[in-house]
């Protein structure tokens, strides 16, 4: 086109008319694009990523300028690789790089009218890049064939693939043991998802999956058998697939699914007080929260005077609540912490009655 500007001022004074100037439009839908694909490369890794180049209309390209803006920090390009690629029978590529932007020109005598590689860029990760970060690769300018042709583009990323297995902050540990499951705990430094192997020997035989991805866990067993052995290990991978880690073999052992209440033959002469122990088996992996009791003596021989706890399994719930009908004595015994271990669960207190006969 060309074309030139007259100007005429507020009072009419004019026209002044510029010089003759000339431009020219890009071609309208030219069909050809130059693109980046998206990439994933370990840490520190050298590599090579194709510019792709889409001519739907067949138009002959015989010189391409482009440019691309990259974190240099994080990345580097080092050059170019047209083998195997349409500018293969190309001159060879004029490359600079100049801050976060590189600049790649390259022309030839033979036109390119199909769609395919057009060139290889060759790089490097960098050791500042991060596991797991998003590196954009932008196409700032594209030329092609000096402007005669119009060109539009896709840019690109990089992903950083994290090559580093996770590891265990805290091996598993085996928490709240009951008769029947057991609750296993562990840490991890980096986000994981793990999966716990049990069985009644090391060689486990069933495999449970925690599927929740976090660098803290509590996954229970369930459906366990009473009395019974289990070894255990955890196994840890992350986001990135990474894994698996696993800990070392480790074994708990649950406990009995009975629970025995018991009184001792006591020895006393009349007008004793005398402490009557009530035992009890092992309570732990029971969650015992609460003991209800009641004993029934002869009134004739003996007179309830209350109960104890201080020093025994109950002393963490405080004092019984006792109630005496008189030949039937009744406690109460409760609290928010479930009882652990076994032997005196509390005391019962009787006065031996002065007629009682030796």
């Amino acid at each position: 086109y060309n074309f030139r500007v007259a100007s005429t001022d507020s009072f009419a004074n004019g026209p002044t008319t510029s010089a003759n100037l000339q431009f020219k439009t890009l071609a309208s839908n030219d069909g050809i694009t130059l693109s980046l694909p998206d990439t994933s490369f370990a840490e520190n890794a050298v590599f090579s990523i194709p510019v792709m180049i889409r001519n739907d209309n067949a138009r002959p390209v015989t010189s391409v300028d482009f440019s691309i803006v990259n974190n240099s920090d994080v990345i580097q390009f080092t050059g170019t690789d047209s083998a195997g690629t349409l500018s293969g029978n190309w001159r060879s590529a004029d490359f600079q790089t100049a801050g976060q932007s590189t600049r790649i020109k390259l022309s030839g005598a033979t036109a390119i009218t199909q769609a395919g590689v057009l060139i290889n860029i060759k790089g490097k990760i960098l050791p500042a890049a991060k596991p797991g970060a998003l590196i954009p690769l932008i196409f700032t300018a594209v030329t092609l064939n000096a402007g005669d042709l119009a060109a539009m583009s896709g840019n690109g990323t990089i992903h950083v693939r994290d090559m580093t297995p996770p590891q265990f902050v805290k091996v598993p540990s085996v928490e709240h043991v009951l008769f029947n499951s057991a609750t296993i705990h562990w840490e991890t430094n980096e986000p994981t998802r793990g999966f716990v192997e049990y069985g009644a020997s090391a060689s486990y035989g069933e495999t449970v999956a925690d599927t929740l991805l976090a660098t803290v866990h509590e996954f229970s067993l369930t459906n366990l058998n009473a009395d019974t052995t289990y070894h255990f290990r955890v196994g840890i991978k992350d986001s990135s697939g990474n894994g698996p880690v696993y800990s070392p073999d480790n074994s708990f052992k649950t406990p009995s699914a009975d629970i025995g209440i018991s009184l001792p033959d006591t020895t006393a002469a009349p007008n004793d007080v005398i402490s009557i122990p009530v035992l009890t088996t092992d309570l732990s992996g029971h969650n015992i929260r609460k003991v209800e009791m009641t004993l029934t003596y002869d009134p004739a021989l003996l007179i309830a005077s209350g109960a104890g706890e201080q020093g025994m399994l109950a002393q963490k719930w405080g004092q019984p609540i006792f109630s005496d009908r008189g030949g039937e004595l009744s406690m109460t015994a409760s609290g928010t912490l479930p009882l652990e271990g076994g032997g005196i669960l509390a005391t019962v207190v009787f006065r031996v009655s002065p007629g009682a006969k030796t």
